[in-house]
């Protein structure tokens, strides 16, 4: 995660912009010396948005850790 002051970022918002988007380049913006903000890439947000829906879902750790143990037994379902 890059730091930025955001005079700094102001001063060259669009190149900052397109490395957050085409390389998902994570900026954390200053105001005053300290963290204000961070900027990341709208991709990014869905994903963390989606991350953060599927950990929130009851028993959903419990489901992993099953499907870990049917995997570890071989219990498992080849498509081929």
């Amino acid at each position: 995660m890059l730091t930025i002051s955001l005079s700094d970022l102001k001063a060259h918002l669009s190149e900052n912009v397109e490395r957050a988007e085409r390389e998902h380049e994570q900026y954390t913006i200053t105001r005053n010396g300290r963290p204000a903000v961070v900027m990341i890439s709208a991709d990014e947000w869905e994903s963390i948005q989606e991350t953060l829906f599927w950990l929130s879902q009851p028993g959903i750790f419990d489901a992993i850790e099953e499907a870990r143990a049917d995997v570890d037994a071989g219990r498992v379902y080849d498509e081929a």
